[in-house]
């Protein structure tokens, strides 16, 4: 009897181990697909932004930029953004004179541009602080094209870059771009590229969190 008892409590035992196992299989998907959604999801964007560009050693520049997004799904916005750039020289070129040698010629330094892109956010994610709380970042690959103003001539430019973005709540997040700039001659693609390093501020509305 003491056998019959034991050989049907294994059989319960084997029948009740696998739904716990599957029930807790499906509670610890349930737990991904809770922690791989996006926690905001953005709908009209208003940004503006400072940024530097490196040029060459013998000017630089700070820029000041202002644009709009529309982001289409969670991964896919455009954007169209205009940029100013403000040049200044640096002390190589004087320290070249007082020793009586011929500085290079620079490049021209771009002085405005106008820019459309598309933007795909692939990946994002959550970042924990000492403090307890949470960062959720956006992470972006970006191409386009524009068209840039120089002090004495224009052309068109293409660009693409990288992204990063964190969210300071559901209508506030901070931008940081890299992009690069080709500028296109009549002859054919500009050598020198431009870089573009940008930090900025954004506000979204229409979106969901």
């Amino acid at each position: 009897m003491k056998r019959v008892v034991g050989v049907l409590a294994l059989v319960g035992l084997g029948l009740v181990l696998p739904k716990a196992a599957g029930a807790q299989e499906e509670d610890e998907r349930a737990e991904t697909r809770v922690v791989q959604a996006r926690k905001y999801v953005l709908g009209h964007e208003f940004f503006v932004a400072g940024g530097w560009l490196p040029l060459d050693a013998f000017e630089k520049a700070v820029t000041a930029s202002g644009g709009y997004a529309l982001h289409l799904t969670q991964e896919l916005a455009v954007e169209v953004a205009a940029t100013k750039s403000f040049v200044y020289d640096t002390a190589l070129r004087d320290q070249l004179l007082s020793l009586g040698k011929t500085p290079l010629e620079s490049s021209e330094p771009v002085s405005q541009m106008i820019a459309g892109a598309v933007s795909w956010s692939p990946f994002y994610g959550k970042l924990a602080v000492s403090s307890g709380g949470l960062l959720h970042l956006d992470f972006t690959l970006t191409a386009g094209g524009g068209y840039g103003w120089f002090s004495s001539t224009a052309r068109p430019v293409a660009l693409w870059g990288l992204g990063m973005r964190t969210y300071l709540s559901s209508t506030w997040s901070v931008r940081l771009d890299l992009r690069s700039l080709h500028f296109i001659e009549t002859d054919g693609w500009d050598l020198h590229n431009e870089v573009s390093i940008s930090l900025g501020l954004a506000a979204s509305i229409g979106g969901a969190s």
